[in-house]
């Protein structure tokens, strides 16, 4: 899974969201908790993650249809979230697209304008992450 869903903010209880949601949570966290087992850097925000797409990092293409279908899919419950996140303070909600960082002199990607206009009007940021991944076994 590669595009993600990421809600935040520096006041917020994220667990609450989560018990309530139709949709599909990955991971919450808390604020001054330990980003993941082991580390020393804390979380600065509380928040949580959602399934948008399962498409690999090797479908962008897919992962944007995915997302386009996921936006129109949950306009309503996206917008509880969104709600809920404006009343808190350092609020954050974006779609993270987890793309191949492809090892070539220029990277571009396109963001189809329903994708662009569905996010926008429900206040959504959109992000794309590129990753180094390793194909040799």
């Amino acid at each position: 899974m590669s595009c993600v869903m990421r809600a935040s903010a520096a006041e917020w209880n994220p667990e609450d969201f989560a018990a309530t949601t139709t949709l599909k949570i990955i991971c919450t966290y808390r604020r001054g908790e330990p980003k993941g087992p082991g580390s020393e850097k804390l979380n600065e925000n509380s928040g949580l993650n959602i399934e948008v797409s399962t498409a690999d990092f090797e479908e962008f293409e897919r992962q944007k249809e995915e997302a386009i279908v996921f936006l129109q899919n949950n306009r309503e419950e996206l917008k509880r979230l969104k709600l809920l996140l404006d009343s808190a303070p350092e609020a954050m909600l974006e779609l993270d697209f987890g793309t191949v960082n492809r090892e070539l002199p220029a990277q571009s990607e396109v963001i189809p304008a329903r994708l662009l206009s569905l996010a926008g009007e429900l206040g959504i940021s959109i992000r794309i992450s590129k990753y180094v991944i390793d194909n040799q076994e």
